[in-house]
């Protein structure tokens, strides 16, 4: 796996500039990043304690914009989203992690809307986005370890696998 992410500055389709990214060595070094635009939804809330038990950070974000900032600053081991930000806005948060790395794990909780998932997932598909998981409906704590496990695996952090 590489280490090179692409800088989207996009015109339409196309893709410029590459930048260099590098991945966490330890979990006090590794980021969860959660796109929301409220800071104490149930996602939020979900998913705060096992960050900290887990020994991660997490990094809070409401725009795609802030999303890419936040990838390109911390050492992201996953994205977690919600789909409130509708089309449009998982298309922009998909564009921002395939600009860091196509492979970065993330999950995108669809709620209740079935079509939402194959909308994700098509969108994942023409980013070309090989990292990007849909759960419905509102997630089980023991759905977001497993999901955050499968992160550690991928990153190779000794804090984010299990003992």
């Amino acid at each position: 796996m590489s280490n090179t992410a692409i800088d989207l500055e996009t015109v339409g389709w196309g893709f410029t500039g590459v930048s260099e990214f590098s991945p966490p060595t330890s979990a006090s070094e590794a980021a969860v990043v959660l796109v929301s635009d409220q800071p104490n939804d149930r996602l939020a809330t979900q998913i705060k304690p096992l960050c900290e038990y887990l020994g991660v950070s997490l990094e809070q974000v409401s725009t795609s914009e802030g999303l890419g900032h936040t990838l390109r600053t911390t050492r992201p081991v996953a994205v977690v989203s919600d789909c409130q930000a509708g089309v449009l806005g998982i298309w922009h948060i998909i564009e921002a992690v395939v600009a860091h790395d196509r492979h970065l794990p993330t999950l995108v909780v669809t709620g209740s809307d079935r079509k939402m998932g194959q909308v994700v997932q098509g969108v994942a598909k023409l980013w070309q986005a090989e990292g990007v998981e849909t759960m419905p409906g509102a997630p089980a704590t023991k759905d977001l370890v497993e999901f955050l496990f499968r992160a550690g695996m991928r990153s190779g952090i000794e804090g984010l696998l299990a003992a």
